[in-house]
């Protein structure tokens, strides 16, 4: 494991930093059916993108709609 003090990336001016409104998406509870996006299915979909790919926090993601 290495020390924090190794890493070569310093985001430390918060002035450049941006800030976006996040992105989200409604699913109502009620929503049932085949070809829907149910509440079941948005939980799955979210644990299924968390294992995808790079594990890193990033300050800019692909949208929602993607």
């Amino acid at each position: 494991m290495t020390a924090a003090t190794d890493s070569t990336f310093h985001d430390d001016r918060p002035e450049t930093w941006e800030y976006e409104d996040p992105e989200y998406a409604v699913v109502p509870w009620a929503v049932r059916g085949p070809n829907r996006l149910t509440v079941k299915l948005s939980l799955w979909w979210l644990a299924i993108m968390a294992t995808y790919g790079p594990t890193d926090i990033d300050y800019e993601y692909p949208g929602l709609n993607t």
